[in-house]
């Protein structure tokens, strides 16, 4: 039964001109005024923190590349590290223009280290605009942390990683431009108008999604991570997709996406507990105490 069909069948209000009860329809301007909080308090912002974070990576990087040394290449490892948090944080809302704009492909898709190791081998061009037209499996968070942490990451204080340097600028310009794009849309566009519409009657539609989200984020940190490793008998035990990356950055991915999901779940008064509390205050209880427990675990 969806959200809707489950506030009108509890509903004893009296009906109203339309059809509706007058309960039922409080309920869908209370569900309005949530989304409308959960946009403006949680996703937005996170946008934009996201953005905060790509363009001072694609700063840095070229500082590094013009000022090759110790000291500028931690501050582009700083930003990298800031541009993961911010956007696994994003993970449990990865919907709308998130996912009409492929987000997660150009920020987190699986790097191929092989191919990775060839174009920084080579004497292809390296510029953005020849980089975007490469495929996902170089590009992004994860095919930069191999660059920037990986064997031979510290040619990069020096001239001698030149070529490096420019493969990493010009990822972090390429993850940068997709940030802002998703961003545009919620603050521009009409992913926020989209996004108010939801009311649960349609699979396809955002509250539904929504609620997909923040499972499979919560499952990639349970299943793929955390149970992984507190099953494994030793380090190397773990399957290489379970360990840490060359940026030993791991934790804390996993730390910020689940941090990302409780800010969408909220608390009595916001996010998708209020809209739970609607129809049963006590699961919604039992959610916002589990996601107290999570965090504090």
């Amino acid at each position: 039964m969806t959200l809707t069909g489950v506030a009108t069948g509890c509903s004893d209000g009296k009906e109203t001109g339309s059809g509706q009860s007058s309960s039922t329809t409080a309920i869908e301007a209370q569900r309005t005024e949530i989304l409308a909080a959960l946009v403006d308090g949680v996703i937005v912002p996170a946008y934009r923190e996201l953005v905060t974070a790509t363009s001072g990576w694609a700063e840095a990087s070229e500082t590094l590349c013009a000022r090759p040394g110790s000291e500028t290449l931690e501050r582009v490892r700083q930003a990298w590290r800031d541009s993961v948090v911010a956007y696994e944080a994003t993970v449990a809302h990865n919907l709308g223009p998130a996912m009409e704009l492929r987000l997660m492909s150009d920020l987190a898709f699986t790097p191929r280290e092989a191919s990775i190791e060839s174009l920084l081998a080579g004497d292809s061009s390296l510029a953005v605009s020849d980089l975007a037209n490469r495929g996902a499996n170089v590009r992004g968070l994860y095919a930069a942390e191999l660059a920037l942490f990986g064997d031979a990451s510290e040619e990069l204080t020096s001239g001698a990683g030149a070529r490096r340097c420019r493969y990493l600028a010009s990822v972090a310009t390429l993850s940068d431009e997709a940030a802002r794009a998703v961003a545009d849309e919620w603050t521009t566009g009409s992913a926020r108008a989209d996004f108010l519409k939801a009311d649960g009657s349609d699979p396809d539609d955002t509250l539904p999604l929504l609620l997909n989200d923040v499972t499979h984020a919560v499952k990639a940190v349970d299943e793929k991570g955390l149970r992984d490793m507190a099953a494994a008998a030793s380090y190397e035990d773990l399957a290489d997709g379970r360990r840490d990356g060359p940026g030993e950055f791991g934790l804390a991915k996993r730390r910020a996406r689940l941090q990302g999901a409780v800010m969408v779940t909220g608390s009595q008064a916001t996010g998708l507990v209020a809209i739970v509390a609607q129809q049963s205050p006590a699961t919604a209880q039992r959610l916002k105490e589990a996601s107290g427990a999570a965090i504090g675990a």
